[in-house]
């Protein structure tokens, strides 16, 4: 990929007094973590992710760059993990997340703006009224909230991705996890 490829001679050319080296082996220990949990979450999208990492002789911050990609993408693990349970598509899922943050307040208007996930209004409509029939979100004149039912399973549904996408941050110490925090701040 010689955008990608572009992109990390550029992250080599960067001059910084921060020790990368560090900072990337810390991120390093924590996402081989995420790449060895158990399922639940697992580790598909991680493991795809991981798949870009640049060689060993890249640049520290090129490496950097793709650990925090593997670290989004363990995160998008353990929310697909979270909201398994509920037996509910992803597009659906992800129209509910966004009804509960207020991004979207209906199916033509989630198809506007998540059209790159290649679903229609059509698709989303019909996501809606599942969403509807388990009593998870309402009319409210002619946008849709969360009902108090709906803001409870998406609630338990965020704390669990934070449970599973912390659990392999214990592979560092109170100590590591201050440093790398600092480091990540610094950068």
């Amino acid at each position: 990929n010689r955008f990608l490829d572009a992109f990390r001679g550029f992250l080599a050319t960067v001059e910084t007094d921060l020790d990368l080296e560090r900072l990337a082996a810390l991120l390093g220990r924590v996402v081989n973590a995420c790449l060895n949990a158990p399922e639940p979450p697992g580790a598909w999208a991680t493991q795809n992710s991981h798949k870009l990492m640049p060689a060993e002789d890249a640049s520290a911050l090129a490496k950097i760059d793709q650990l925090l990609d593997d670290l989004n993408a363990f995160r998008d693990d353990a929310h697909l993990a979270a909201f398994a349970p509920n037996e509910i598509k992803g597009h659906g899922w992800e129209m509910f997340s966004k009804l509960g943050r207020a991004e979207v307040t209906n199916a033509a208007d989630m198809a506007e703006k998540m059209d790159f996930r290649g679903y229609d209004a059509a698709d989303y409509a019909a996501a809606l009224d599942d969403l509807v029939a388990r009593d998870w979100v309402e009319a409210d004149g002619d946008k849709f909230v969360l009902t108090p039912v709906g803001e409870e399973i998406r609630e338990a549904a965020e704390v669990q991705t934070d449970r599973y996408f912390y659990l392999p941050w214990h592979a560092l110490n109170l100590a590591e996890t201050n440093e790398l925090r600092t480091l990540l701040t610094d950068l």
